[in-house]
């Protein structure tokens, strides 16, 4: 890979891409993160051990995720994190001691709903996300995948109420979507995957959105939201 992150262009090659399993997880899973690190001069110094990393795996995926990398540029946490947590299976290496990766997943659901919890016991490759589950709000614990976590995607949805309209993520209304029906109205997204439109004012934790629709939808404090499970 070349170290000048100015000539690697908007999509980001690097060594065993092609070549190795890992590589070509790493293109299908990460390969958002391999371009924000690629475009990122503080991330430059891990980008041979991506090129390591996509050919020999092992130690080398481990680094990216090792203490090491505790106090690194966000842009190299994510990258470790994406292949850790998405490629461990084909690394070898997890996140911690073993927990992390499809192999070690094992997820349920509809178009609804879905959700996945760590159990190497039961593992599986069906698949949990914005590709399965209709207009979905996707949530994952803080750390996931790993021991005692979990992640899961609900269809959000919303309803008119007699004061606005009001969305969740459990909602079984037929509009997936809240707008402001007034001049002078708000729309308001709490921390706890629930939105509302109407004409009091966010207070709290709740963070005025445009309008309520699952792409504006907050997971809960605990949780990030992520667009898939695995």
């Amino acid at each position: 890979m070349s170290d000048d992150s100015s000539k690697l262009g908007p999509t980001c090659h690097f060594e065993g891409e092609n070549a190795t399993a890992r590589g070509r997880c790493i293109v299908s899973s990460c390969q958002g993160s391999v371009n924000a690190c690629c475009g990122d001069s503080s991330c430059r110094n891990a980008l041979s051990g991506l090129d390591r990393c996509a050919q020999t795996g092992g130690p080398d995926c481990a680094q990216l995720k090792s203490a090491t990398y505790d106090k690194a540029p966000v842009a190299v946490q994510k990258l470790g994190d994406c292949i850790v947590g998405y490629c461990a299976s084909s690394c070898e290496t997890s996140r911690d001691g073993g927990v992390s990766g499809h192999a070690n997943v094992h997820c349920s659901g509809s178009q609804d709903s879905c959700t996945c919890d760590y159990s190497p016991a039961s593992s599986n490759e069906e698949r949990c996300g914005e590709l399965t589950v209709d207009h979905a709000l996707c949530c994952q614990d803080i750390g996931w995948p790993g021991r005692g976590l979990s992640c899961g995607c609900h269809r959000w949805a919303c309803k008119d109420t007699s004061s606005g309209c009001e969305c969740n993520d459990y909602s079984d209304g037929p509009k997936t979507t809240c707008e402001k029906k007034a001049s002078g109205h708000h729309c308001c997204a709490t921390d706890y995957s629930t939105c509302v439109c109407s004409a009091e004012a966010c207070f709290g934790s709740a963070v005025e959105v445009a309008s309520c629709a699952n792409t504006t939808a907050r997971c809960s404090s605990n949780e990030e939201k992520v667009d898939r499970c695995n």
